[in-house]
């Protein structure tokens, strides 16, 4: 009889022990999607401000500078660390290398690396892309007045990002927690 008791105390210990595993497994899964999910939103804020410093050297380069757009970009990806700035130098590497595509084909092309390699949504690479169709125009004024508008939305994008990352980070790690405890009462 003891023996028996001593086994099913032993099986009873192993199955809390389980319980408890099991527990920390699904709260450290919890967490892991919540700093995933929170360093997205960071990354994007980060790539935001990128664009914005890259389309203001832009707009410098073809007012003050009269560089042509296949220079200008590759000058201005060279001075801009990251992935957006490689993105430019890149773009303008290709263009200067006449591939023997039209100028908004080549962006395009150059949108899709872009959306891989960074954290931009959806939307923000179809502004990119509008983009693009009016700096395929030779005409400067017309450049100059659409890198003026997409630098504005860039920059109300940014302020609206920067009011809102706080309460999105702390939603969704509040709600990670709260599902992790749920699944485990469930569980449990």
């Amino acid at each position: 009889l003891d023996i028996l008791n001593e086994s099913l105390m032993l099986r009873e210990m192993c199955f809390n022990v389980m319980k408890a595993s099991g527990a920390i497994c699904i709260i450290g899964a919890f967490a892991g999607f919540s700093y995933v999910w929170n360093r997205q939103l960071k990354r994007r804020l980060v790539h935001i401000r990128d664009l914005i410093q890259l389309m203001s050297l832009l707009k410098g380069e073809i007012e003050y500078q009269y560089t042509a757009l296949p220079e200008a970009l590759i000058r201005i990806g060279g001075q801009v660390e990251g992935s957006c700035g490689e993105w430019f130098f890149e773009t303008g590497q290709r263009m200067s290398h006449c591939e023997g595509l039209g100028f908004q084909e080549l962006w395009n092309e150059q949108l899709e690396i872009l959306k891989k390699q960074t954290d931009l949504k959806a939307s923000d690479i179809a502004d990119i892309e509008r983009l693009g169709g009016q700096l395929s125009k030779p005409d400067r004024k017309t450049q100059l007045g659409a890198l003026e508008l997409y630098l504005d939305g860039l920059k109300r994008q940014e302020n609206t990002l920067i009011q809102e990352l706080p309460g999105k980070m702390k939603l969704v790690t509040t709600m990670s927690v709260l599902a992790a405890l749920f699944i485990i009462v469930l569980l449990i």
